[in-house]
């Protein structure tokens, strides 16, 4: 009888070895399962880094190309307006010598009545003597 019992709990003893095993098999093929799913969502994190990089290097690119344009305007402007500062300067330049130069005419004018007025008269003197 001890021999019956002996194999009878080493009969249960083996199912419940056997139910562990089938337990722990059960489990690591679960555990399995999710290592793949995890590394399936790290690969699809890895191509939306990917992506999201090279959309930034795209925009970096692009801010750079637009801070070049707003650079070159701001050359081309400042430009013109030093432009418009010589043409402003020139024109005040050329006002006062238009200014100037009427001045001259206006008093040569003068002389030039003032000097017909005395060859008027000399004129006179002479055909008087």
């Amino acid at each position: 009888m001890l021999r019956i019992a002996l194999a009878a709990q080493t009969a249960r003893a083996t199912e419940d070895v056997a139910a562990q095993i089938g337990a722990i098999q059960s489990a690591t093929a679960d555990a399995a399962q999710a290592i793949e799913q995890v590394s399936s969502i790290i690969d699809d994190m890895s191509d939306i880094a990917l992506t999201v990089a090279s959309t930034v290097e795209e925009q970096n690119n692009a801010v750079a190309s637009i801070a070049e344009g707003v650079n070159r305007a701001s050359v081309e402007a400042r430009t013109g307006a030093q432009s418009m500062s010589r043409v402003a300067g020139a024109s005040t330049g050329a006002r006062s010598t238009a200014a100037d130069v009427k001045a001259l005419a206006d008093a040569l004018a003068i002389e030039a009545e003032s000097l017909q007025s005395e060859v008027r008269r000399f004129l006179t003197d002479v055909q008087a003597a």
